[in-house]
């Protein structure tokens, strides 16, 4: 008696949005396809175009997450902080978590995140990098450069004495 697989072409793109939507794990998407998730991971071993579908879809799904939770720091953000407490039931002696209070509360955009966003955005303006024109040293005279390592030579003496004294 023959195995008959249930896997169908049209699951590679019910695959990949699934996943792109839902940034579901093996074992979600397996139950979205009516499969359990070993069946998922035999079809992806079985047929390379499905896994490719799959790992797509779930990238698309992380970088997606990943821009959103950028843009939330980068922007700031309100949210609610809820306390809770223990309290005992004194008829019954239960105890049970009670919300005690719920503060809403903002976190403010993060510089790390705008440092980020500006890298990569206006990279023309924004660099960790910087650019030394080593031509400068061409242009001065030979007096010129022996006073200009004389003088950093007696900075470093001056900031060890300090940092030591």
């Amino acid at each position: 008696m023959s195995k008959t697989t249930k896997y169908k072409e049209d699951y590679l793109r019910i695959a990949e949005v699934v996943c792109e939507e839902g940034g579901l794990s093996l074992r979600q998407l397996g139950k979205a396809l009516g499969v359990c998730a070993a069946t998922i991971i035999k079809w992806k071993k079985k047929y390379p175009e499905f896994g490719d579908a799959v790992d797509r879809g779930c990238q698309a799904y992380d970088k997606s997450t990943a821009k959103d939770s950028l843009q939330k720091r980068l922007e700031g953000y309100f949210y609610n902080e809820t306390t809770s407490t223990l309290v005992t039931n004194p008829v019954t002696g239960t105890t049970k978590m009670q919300i005690s209070r719920i503060v809403k509360k903002h976190m403010p955009a993060d510089v790390h995140a705008l440092t980020l966003f500006l890298l990569n955005r206006d990279s023309e303006n924004w660099k960790y990098r910087q650019v030394v024109d080593i031509n400068v040293l061409q242009k001065l005279s030979d007096k010129e450069i022996d006073k200009r390592i004389s003088l950093i030579v007696d900075n470093t003496k001056k900031r060890k004495k300090r940092a030591t004294g």
